[in-house]
């Protein structure tokens, strides 16, 4: 991907250039543009997640991550800023980038501020809601992190989607 040098909307970040346009990133030079593992997207939402001022950490932010047909990262779009413990998400803001774009499948991931990446039971059921509205539009939901600066938990590793 070509890189523009203009300072003022790109950052180099943890090996990778982070473009900033209103709530969405569009991650470039990402090593072989895939995402391979759920460690591959945990470190990008924590990469962006480190770059925050102490207030904002304290919030919860709800990504989706949007792939081609071969994994390969497209976009990350930042879908939701909530409070200390809740972070409100409506299917149809976590679809519409992917439809617009011709996203094959997302990923999607949010930071519990408390450090703890236990699922809450509001977690568990907008994993559900989402992967049903993912098989109705044909956009398939392959995995569901929850994220914090240290580890990550990741619903297809532990056979919850």
């Amino acid at each position: 991907t070509r890189i523009l040098p203009n300072p003022l909307c790109w950052r180099r970040q943890g090996g990778y250039f982070i473009k900033f346009i209103f709530k969405t990133m569009i991650i470039h030079d990402l090593p072989n543009n895939h995402i391979q593992a759920p460690e591959d997207a945990a470190s990008i939402i924590q990469s962006w997640l480190n770059m925050l001022d102490d207030i904002a950490k304290d919030k919860e932010h709800f990504f989706v991550l949007i792939l081609d047909s071969r994994n390969k990262l497209k976009f990350v779009e930042l879908c939701s800023v909530g409070t200390m413990n809740a972070s409100l998400v409506h299917p149809r803001e976590v679809f519409r980038r992917a439809i617009t774009e011709a996203g094959a499948s997302i990923m999607i991931a949010h930071n519990h501020p408390s450090g703890d990446v236990e699922p809450s039971d509001a977690d568990i059921s907008i994993t559900r809601r989402l992967g049903e509205v993912g098989k109705l539009v044909g956009i398939e939901l392959i995995d569901h992190l929850i994220v914090s600066s240290a580890s990550f938990y990741s619903f297809r590793e532990r056979g919850r989607l």
